[in-house]
């Protein structure tokens, strides 16, 4: 397919620049495929900026792809001096994920070189969805449809976010009934409360909600990682309980993660104000911190820490992405275990290096596994475990 030349200038240009948008890059891989002298046209649209990418370089990515179709990893690691890629989060490092594979980018800030490309066409295991369980207060659960990602309460009901109506047992108990939301390891869904409030939850979260807010204040529970949008209310502020914390609302967004299997709980800000309160309900024996916009609250059994947080990472699986900035690998492998619904399974002692980089979540395992491969680390897959050798 031809396309504008000022067009593919354009896209050319945020190629080097890192921000070019799912769609964008589908299309300049599809216009890139399509032409058997790709490489000149490159050069020809992007001039000067694309000086240090080589022929010979080019050649060399063609063979690999034929030959191994694999992409070299980027790792860092402050205990060893083999040879190894380190991908700095600036602009000299972009992660591009198109449909058909992985490319990332590496040179300077006024250049780019293309170090590798992965094309996965193995069908493993295959990524999370929308999945959950409503438990009612009763006991009972019903299965959520997984063809809809998200429920909405709304005049003592709830309706799937296309109208259809989510069968519930009708009760004579007229009092207000606290559900839980819940999605497993693999799933996500989405939830709008009766207050208008939205909330995206990730893989193995529960969240506990009342069928209709009553009183001077509206109060949630929450085990495992979500994102709220909460409805303004000045006069009914919103709270948000988990194990370690408690979150006071007005209308404000923002993400924590809390799971069981995470030593620390963490909360960061989108935009509006909280605040983040420890160690009880009296003053006497509480802390209580205020957070802005841009800021975290990293919550341990006794203590909090607050500071600027990366709030584009942290929001990143609303998004569907994977997105790692120095993140260890042990910390990966949680978030893949939750996203897979695996098991982890270490053979060796757990590696310290750390990875910076970008990747679609809706993709099958094996396309980020060899990834990891790639890097040194020997990975495999058996049964519904993850085997770290």
């Amino acid at each position: 397919m031809s396309y504008p030349r000022a067009y593919l200038e354009e896209l050319a240009d945020k190629w080097v620049k890192g921000n070019l948008t799912p769609e964008e890059a589908h299309v300049l891989m599809e216009w890139y495929n399509s032409h058997d002298d790709s490489f000149q046209e490159v050069n020809s649209i992007k001039g000067a900026q694309q000086d240090e990418i080589t022929e010979i370089a080019f050649r060399e990515l063609i063979k690999r792809i034929h030959e191994e179709e694999i992409s070299s990893i980027t790792r860092s690691t402050a205990k060893t001096k083999k040879k190894h890629y380190y991908l700095p989060y600036a602009a000299s490092i972009f992660v591009m994920t198109l449909i058909s594979g992985i490319y990332y980018y590496k040179g300077r800030a006024d250049a780019s070189k293309v170090v590798g490309i992965l094309a996965v066409h193995n069908l493993d295991i295959a990524p999370g969805g929308n999945k959950a369980i409503l438990k009612l207060a009763n006991g009972a659960k019903i299965k959520l449809d997984g063809s809809k990602n998200s429920v909405q309460v709304s005049n003592g009901k709830l309706t799937y976010n296309d109208g259809s109506l989510v069968k519930i047992p009708v009760t004579s108990d007229s009092s207000i009934a606290y559900h839980s939301l819940i999605t497993p390891r693999g799933g996500q869904y989405q939830i709008i409360l009766s207050d208008g409030t939205k909330v995206w939850l990730n893989s193995a979260t529960t969240f506990v909600y009342p069928t209709k807010f009553t009183g001077n204040k509206r109060v949630v529970k929450i085990n495992g990682e979500a994102y709220f949008e909460v409805a303004k209310s000045e006069n009914m502020p919103f709270i948000v309980i988990s194990k370690k914390q408690q979150i006071n609302v007005i209308g404000t967004s923002f993400c924590i993660k809390a799971y069981d299997d995470e030593i620390n709980e963490r909360t960061v800000l989108s935009s509006g104000m909280v605040k983040i309160t420890i160690g009880g309900t009296t003053e006497t024996n509480s802390k209580s911190q205020l957070l802005i916009p841009g800021q975290q609250a990293v919550v341990g059994d006794y203590s909090m820490t607050v500071s600027n947080a990366d709030v584009q990472s942290a929001l990143a699986w609303k998004s569907g992405i994977f997105q790692f900035k120095k993140t260890s690998f042990e910390d990966i492998m949680k978030q893949l275990a939750r996203w897979y619904d695996l098991e982890i399974i270490y053979k060796r002692k757990i590696p310290q290096e750390s990875f910076t980089g970008t990747m679609d979540k809706n993709v099958h395992l094996s396309t980020i596994l060899k990834i990891l491969d790639e890097s040194g680390i020997e990975v495999r897959i058996k049964d519904k475990k993850i085997i770290i050798e």
